[in-house]
């Protein structure tokens, strides 16, 4: 059993609403799928950031140094990760797609949306 968190319904909340008909006060933060993974021909999972790097309790822990040097890492790892899974068509590293991904201006419409749902009364 699997599950995938989905954050992508949020780049058309409107829509989802619509959809999902969905009452006031009701707002979608993400949607999750829940299944049986395929089988990957290459059998590996995409690989994440370290634990400690994107896991703060109680406090954010900046090593900046550490910071850096892990998101190097994983810009190579993530890069290796794609050269294979796509026969070498992606080439971004994982700091371009963030860098692409907050240069965007999705989701500009969500403060109104939670207006529109009753959640957020001004």
């Amino acid at each position: 059993m699997a599950f995938v968190f989905l954050g992508s319904l949020r780049n058309d909340v409107a829509r989802v609403r619509e959809i999902l008909d969905l009452p006031d006060y009701v707002f979608p933060l993400f949607g999750m799928a829940v299944g049986e993974p395929a089988e990957d021909e290459n059998g590996a999972a995409k690989p994440r950031l370290p634990f400690d790097h994107v896991f703060h309790h109680n406090k954010y822990h900046a090593d900046k140094e550490t910071q850096y040097a892990q998101m190097a890492d994983y810009d190579q790892t993530i890069s290796k990760y794609y050269d294979q899974r796509t026969n070498g068509n992606r080439k971004e590293t994982w700091s371009q797609q963030i860098e692409m991904f907050l240069g965007n201006k999705a989701r500009l419409d969500m403060l109104e949306q939670l207006q529109k749902s009753g959640l957020i009364q001004r």
